[in-house]
């Protein structure tokens, strides 16, 4: 069926361009996936992610050229990337189908069709594609009854071996019912139950399994999530040592209340919310099993930082507790800390006073700095790193505590601080 499906006008004329230089080319050209989806739910997506019953990387090669886009190219996968001059990207991919050697394995891909290309996703409400033709229209296909399962708010898999084939599309079922408020229809639920009670998530690799998981803390309400995989008994493999209760899924709750407050506050800053969530489901784990989980899962340098400073709350907490406290006091408490872990130590409860030091460190403290450097302590003459970096450190708490308020107050002080300090030895 034809539309009306309005893609957003900074879309239309790629589409437009795309759908055109297809036809020429004599093969189909399709929107497919979440953009599908959203349109039909009216939810603005900008993603363009489209499949090419020809050469993929060939018509990426040609639409880079004429909408003057860069462009990213795998050969082997059939795949290319155009990043546009306004910031939108367009991601291109060969129509193709896909075997599993067996379940959990990686799957053996091969030239396909569009038919082909849907069958192996995940759900019937991503398996869905737009048509393109010359002018930019849309025409809906619909091989899998993606359309009727929207419209009655269910999540269905498309075929029984759909889990077997790929487990980590249990997590990819529970994400989007609880995203859109859907119900995961019964078959589909029975299946999925089945899975997990065969533990079928082992067969995968735990680092692929883990990042379908931290999608599901990115989402707007992780802990709905986390609620619902509880729920089915699927949160086993994070490790036995890690428990679930209301605790954790309440400290979820409250970690992304500290995430809303800091993009209001800091809106420049870019900060990975997923970090928060999972210190709040990891706080309670013991030590030994946390290394287990960090190993298990070979998580990245910024989640291993994160876990190990979460154990520091507690001294935290008491610094930030007490009532003679200076601003360069809770400055010099809270600088060695990643922002995601500072926002998880905001959603403790930890009481007004530890709470309002935290927040004047995150939006105003953390961005104090000095007029002053060590080129304009040389023109001083003062020297030796280690002393100049003492000058810089006092001229700073000085500086955060509101006793130095010029440049020309800064270079005073320094000269002051100097013949305190003494010569460099």
């Amino acid at each position: 069926m034809r539309g009306p499906f309005h893609l957003d006008k900074e879309l239309l004329p790629i589409v437009r361009t795309i759908g055109e230089e297809a036809a020429g080319r004599s093969a189909p050209a399709y929107l497919v996936g979440g953009i599908v989806r959203d349109l039909m739910l009216g939810i603005r997506n900008l993603d363009l992610d489209i499949v090419f019953e020809g050469d993929a990387v060939s018509l990426a090669r040609t639409l880079a050229s004429k909408l003057n886009a860069s462009l990213v190219v795998h050969e082997k996968f059939g795949t290319a990337t155009m990043n546009l001059e306004n910031g939108l990207r367009v991601d291109l991919v060969t129509a193709r189908k896909e075997t599993y050697p067996h379940p959990g394995a990686l799957p053996v891909v091969s030239r396909g069709n569009i038919r082909d290309d849907l069958f192996r996703r995940d759900l019937t409400v991503n398996a869905m594609a737009l048509a393109i033709d010359p002018k930019g229209l849309l025409t809906l296909v619909d091989e899998f009854g993606g359309r009727e399962d929207l419209r009655r708010k269910r999540i269905r898999i498309l075929h029984e071996l759909s889990f077997q084939d790929d487990p980590t599309r249990i997590l990819r079922a529970v994400r989007f019912e609880q995203r859109f408020g859907f119900r995961i229809e019964a078959k589909t639920l029975r299946l999925l139950k089945a899975a997990l009670s065969n533990r079928l998530e082992e067969r995968v690799k735990p680092e692929r399994y883990f990042h379908e998981f931290h999608k599901m803390l990115r989402e707007p309400k992780p802990w709905k999530n986390i609620q619902r995989l509880k729920e089915l008994n699927g949160c086993g493999f994070l490790g036995k040592g890690v428990r679930i209760s209301a605790a954790e899924l309440g400290l979820l709750r409250s970690g992304q209340q500290s995430v809303f407050f800091y993009r209001r506050a800091v809106p420049h800053d870019e900060i990975e919310p997923a970090l928060v969530e999972l210190m709040a489901l990891l706080y309670r784990t013991r030590e030994g099993e946390l290394d287990r989980f960090i190993k298990k899962f070979n998580l990245s340098k910024p989640h291993q930082v994160c876990l190990r400073q979460m154990r520091r709350w507690d001294m935290v907490r008491r610094s930030l507790s007490r009532k003679a406290v200076d601003p360069s006091d809770v400055y010099r408490a809270l600088v060695e800390f990643r922002t995601e872990t500072l926002l998880f130590f905001r959603a403790q409860k930890s009481g007004g006073l530890v709470r309002r030091r935290l927040d004047e460190f995150l939006t105003k403290l953390r961005f104090v700095q000095l007029s002053v450097d060590g080129e304009d302590l040389k023109r001083l003459g003062i020297e030796g790193s280690q002393r100049m970096g003492k000058i810089l450190d006092s001229l700073l708490d000085m500086k955060i505590d509101g006793r130095l308020a010029t440049r020309e107050d800064e270079l005073n002080m320094a000269g002051r601080l100097a013949k305190e300090i003494g010569p460099s030895r």
